[in-house]
């Protein structure tokens, strides 16, 4: 698999290794649901890496159920991973909280996401460089989120996603 795809992926806490910077956690930032999902995630998105190698995935995100997202990711040929979230709010900025359903041990990832535009979604995630010696609770990680969340190295690389129309 190439390394977009991978980074992809990763994104989606299509967990464990994939991209070597991806801040993985044993914990979720809010131990249950705070926030309403976004409805604007909802729906079908067409996702790119900046890999030129790597094909399109389809990125399926349902939140039908309140508080938690039902996420989809299909890359072309390989059955769908399956995964699930929720956001946190953090100072000026939310997270989603986001865990391959059928890993263990459980692995979370922080993902920021930002509409550019109503149909385009750009997704990063957060960067294990910055957090590297922070101690392993929720409160001192985010703690340390929000005290980095203008420093641009906070997220890895990003992906870009178009909503599917039809």
């Amino acid at each position: 698999m190439m390394r977009g795809a991978i980074f992809l992926r990763t994104i989606l806490l299509i967990v464990a290794g994939l991209a070597t910077d991806c801040y993985e956690s044993e914990f979720p930032l809010d131990p249950a649901p705070q926030v309403q999902t976004d409805s604007r995630l909802v729906g079908a998105w067409r996702c790119v890496t900046p890999d030129a190698n790597d094909e399109a995935s389809t990125l399926t995100v349902d939140g039908s159920q309140g508080r938690t997202y039902a996420v989809t990711l299909q890359e072309s040929g390989k059955p769908p991973d399956r995964y699930e979230g929720y956001t946190s709010s953090l100072k000026a900025i939310t997270l989603v909280n986001l865990r391959d359903v059928a890993a263990t041990p459980t692995r979370w990832v922080f993902i920021h996401y930002a509409l550019l535009q109503p149909n385009v979604l750009l997704i990063r995630v957060v960067n294990e460089q910055l957090l590297k010696g922070v101690a392993k609770s929720p409160v001192a990680v985010r703690t340390t989120i929000e005290r980095e969340r203008l420093n641009p190295a906070l997220y890895e690389d990003s992906i870009v996603c178009v909503r599917m129309h039809g």
